[in-house]
């Protein structure tokens, strides 16, 4: 019996504690926008041309979504707005990623795990060759909802993007 208990306490040692995070994904390509783009219709600009970079970002309450938005003069439309307000962020947290494909063959799987207090959102792109089509970027924005009570302990923050072709 304790040669059975000391396997399986050597087994759990091995395996960490890395629980999976249950999550709604939503993608919204014109959820969040710059402000500039709306007083000059003919330069459209994106939230990746405002911040240079591809990026995601955890929200936990709604002050930070907003703060956020107001320090990169970002807008968002209605419908996100009415979604994401301060009711939301009452029993749930936010993620948002954004980025630029270099066309719209892209297909996402996303997996969400809570492991030692680090939130960790790996990210797996692959390129579906039905839809590739040459020098045709698209803008993608993912709403990732969380519930809070998954991600209570978490201290840290990270994300990781691997592409298969």
């Amino acid at each position: 019996m304790k040669k059975i208990l000391f396997i399986l306490l050597i087994c759990l040692l091995l395996c960490g504690c890395n629980k999976k995070v249950k999550c709604e994904i939503n993608e919204c390509v014109r959820g969040i926008y710059p402000k500039e783009s709306i007083d000059d219709s003919k330069n459209h600009k994106t939230i990746y041309d405002v911040l240079g970079v591809s990026g995601c970002y955890l929200f936990k309450e709604h002050n930070d979504f907003k703060d956020f938005l107001n320090e990169h003069d970002l807008l968002i439309n209605q419908k996100i707005e009415s979604k994401y307000s301060e009711d939301f962020f009452e029993d749930k947290s936010l993620i948002i990623y954004f980025g630029m494909d270099p066309n719209p063959g892209y297909k996402y799987k996303f997996y969400l795990y809570n492991e030692d207090n680090i939130l960790r959102l790996e990210i797996n792109k692959s390129i579906n060759k039905k839809y590739k089509y040459p020098a045709v970027e698209v803008d993608r924005m993912f709403f990732i909802d969380i519930n809070k009570e998954e991600i209570v302990n978490t201290t840290e923050f990270v994300f990781s993007t691997n592409i298969s072709k």
